[in-house]
């Protein structure tokens, strides 16, 4: 056997093999970005309720619409967190299609970048992520209910905590990968106090 045929056998450790795009790659591009964009209208139109609708600023608040606030400020830093790593992937994919090179860019920012795969191959988990930091806002939510994490002390902090919230929310839903991790830690941390 030579050694041509030994490296295509075992998978090719001296040959590279250019990338590939999706299956179905027009149709995924054209749902992914038509659902991206309905999250981004509906966090619009969320948003533009809340404030029209002066709920959010308003002092005596219910719980539920606390954690409806926190659950929208998750999905805002979800939809944020997915526009941003799809169109990053996407470029450096895209990059790398057309060039067979990696972008020197896109490795300076992100040195571990895999770009060789097609975004697109998952194009459903992008659409996805909204909800996940929608869920990590109500996780937020119920944590500052239950007293594990504070959003600040005295009356300044209950006079806006809906605005608090929505904040932390995003933050939380644009960082749902450590958010879950940090929680863990305080309670662990809490229930060693007590």
């Amino acid at each position: 056997m030579s050694a041509d045929t030994q490296v295509r056998n075992t998978g090719g450790q001296g040959a590279e093999q250019p990338p590939r795009q999706a299956d179905g790659h027009k149709w995924k591009l054209r749902t992914t970005c038509a659902l991206l964009f309905l999250w981004l209208v509906v966090c619009g139109a969320s948003l533009g309720a809340l404030v029209y609708y002066q709920q959010i600023f308003s002092t005596p608040q219910p719980w539920a619409l606390s954690a409806l606030v926190a659950a929208l400020g998750g999905v805002i830093g979800g939809l944020a967190r997915a526009l941003y790593s799809f169109s990053f992937d996407s470029y450096a994919f895209n990059h790398r299609l057309r060039t067979l090179e990696p972008s020197q860019w896109a490795l300076s920012v992100c040195p571990k970048l895999d770009d060789r795969f097609d975004p697109l191959w998952v194009w459903y988990l992008w659409c996805l992520e909204p909800a996940v930091g929608a869920m990590v806002g109500l996780v937020l939510a119920l944590a500052i209910e239950l007293g594990l994490m504070s959003l600040g002390a005295g009356e300044a902090a209950k006079a806006n905590i809906n605005l608090r919230l929505l904040v932390l929310g995003g933050i939380g839903g644009f960082c749902f990968e450590s958010v879950l991790e940090r929680i863990r830690s305080t309670v662990e941390r809490s229930n060693g106090k007590s």
